[in-house]
C-alpha cells in the first residue's frame, strides 16, 4: 500500500493535480 504514497510524492513534481488526487483516495483509503 505505501508504494501509492510514493509514486503520489513522484508524481506531484510532474502534476500537481494528480498527485492532489492521489492523495485524497490515499487518504480516504487509509482512513477505513
Amino acid at each position: 500500500g505505501n508504494w501509492n504514497y510514493f509514486a503520489a510524492v513522484r508524481t506531484e513534481k510532474r502534476d500537481p493535480k494528480i498527485e492532489a488526487m492521489h492523495l485524497e483516495k490515499a487518504k480516504e483509503l487509509y482512513t477505513k
